[in-house]
């Protein structure tokens, strides 16, 4: 026990803790794959490269008539871009939660200066909604 050192980090630590947090984040995605039911993930692959991924929630309510799902996230690696890569993430989701929900409706939100999201999603036939969001705690 005697060979222990606990100290303050600084940035010559970056990459080990890069490190370390990684190992972290891959166990709690395992965990996360393995137990989060209402959680769709899929990813894309191209020239047997992942690039891309997109996260969506099942959401069901006893206040709405029909299942809806949330798109929560949607990322391609900024080289990939504008390969129609998130097109087809978009279209294999919507597809898939139809044919596994016969969910027909989806949401999702986007930042407001998000320019590149937005016409993506409305090439998509999304349509905006005016709305206002509410966040209560540390986003």
């Amino acid at each position: 026990m005697d060979n222990i050192i606990v100290r303050l980090v600084n940035e010559n630590d970056a990459e080990k803790l890069f490190v370390l947090n990684e190992e972290l984040q891959k166990q709690k995605n395992i965990n996360s794959i393995e137990s989060n039911k209402q959680e769709i993930i899929i990813m894309a692959e191209y020239n047997n490269k992942v690039v891309g991924f997109c996260c969506v929630q099942i959401m069901k309510s006893i206040c709405y008539f029909t299942i809806h799902a949330e798109i929560t996230e949607l990322y391609v690696q900024e080289f990939y871009r504008r390969k129609g890569i998130a097109t087809k993430l978009m279209k294999y989701i919507e597809n898939f939660c139809y044919n596994e929900y016969g969910i027909k409706d989806f949401h999702l939100l986007t930042g407001g200066k998000n320019i590149t999201a937005q016409k993506l999603y409305e090439s998509l036939d999304y349509k905006f909604k005016d709305r206002k969001l509410y966040i209560k705690g540390n986003y």
